[in-house]
């Protein structure tokens, strides 16, 4: 749907929130469309964000020892494009957690980063904006990714808000593959294609198969990324046992895993990552719906594809 017209399909309730909010209050009415008008610029303005992911090393996961230190500094250096919506959206799925428990520290200077182009956006602007992106796969997911611009209004004002929705990198999940799973399997059917989807978002399995196979800066990257799931899995209130990654298959690869660099398997670690995680969705969906949930809702409650982005003005 084009950003415009969604936007002014939402513009109606966006004055009833405004409005109801003012019956009650003596604060001054604020203007009924800068919501609408800060998401559609938030979707229309384009922008460059460079930032460093260096705070991985303060992870223990992290093994520098075979890292050229000459070459670390650029390394670590990232720059990403796109809309302010399109970044927002990325920092939050950055900044995934789960079960509280932050999965990296790639995102940890992205986020400021976007929020200082964010806001120089709007300066000199008569209305406060405060952004938040939202990413969780279905609500109130014990895994979630958020990213902010902005202070909080205060309680006591008058807001406006507009809502827009961008794609994630996270690839989308059919409502059917849900409803399916659940009916033949309860939850942890239900689960399966979305932490599929999880993993192969977080961890394209191309992109890690290069890493873990390369070299220096490159494989220690694709390693943490893997150990850092790992560890959270583990911290899961839902884990069973220790998670370590399994032998490759093969004689010769001797006692190598599929994220060594000898016995380099991708796909094979992804899809021991999306059993270990099919385990704590389910667990959580099992704690969040109610017995009589149909599959049609699980379905329907599913959005691993997109990103919430909540624009409040005052």
């Amino acid at each position: 749907m084009d950003v415009s017209l969604a936007l002014l399909l939402i513009s109606a309730s966006v004055v009833l929130i405004a409005t109801s909010m003012n019956e009650d209050s003596e604060a001054t009415t604020p203007d009924p469309v800068a919501a609408d008008q800060t998401a559609e610029t938030l979707a229309a303005t384009s922008m460059s964000v460079e930032y460093s992911i260096e705070p991985v090393t303060d992870h223990s996961e992290w093994d520098g020892e075979n890292v050229a230190t000459d070459f670390a500094d650029e390394s670590f250096r990232r720059v990403s494009q796109g809309s302010a919506a399109g970044l927002l959206a990325e920092a939050a799925v950055a900044n995934v957690e789960v079960d509280g428990t932050r999965l990296t520290k790639e995102g940890q200077n992205f986020e400021p980063a976007v929020e200082a182009k964010v806001l120089n956006t709007f300066l000199g602007a008569n209305q406060s904006v405060y952004v938040e992106a939202v990413w969780r796969p279905y609500p109130e997911s014990a895994i979630e990714g958020i990213a902010s611009a902005g202070d909080r209004p205060p309680r006591d004002t008058s807001v406006n808000t507009a809502v827009l929705r961008v794609t994630s990198d996270v690839p989308s999940v059919g409502s059917g593959a849900v409803e399916r799973g659940y009916r033949l399997d309860g939850f942890e059917g239900a689960a399966g294609p979305i932490a599929a989807a999880v993993v192969r978002g977080l961890y394209p399995p191309t992109e890690m198969q290069l890493l873990l196979e390369r070299q220096g800066f490159h494989r220690a990257l694709g390693k943490y990324r893997y150990q850092r799931m790992a560890t959270t899995i583990e911290a899961s209130d839902a884990a069973t046992d220790d998670f370590s990654f399994e032998n490759a298959q093969g004689v010769y690869f001797g006692e190598a895993t599929v994220i060594s660099r000898n016995g380099a398997d991708a796909r094979a670690a992804n899809a021991q990552l999306t059993d270990h995680l099919t385990q704590i969705i389910a667990a959580d969906m099992d704690e969040k719906y109610d017995d009589d949930v149909t599959a049609d809702e699980l379905g329907s409650d599913v959005a691993t594809g997109e990103v919430e982005i909540i624009v409040k003005t005052w």
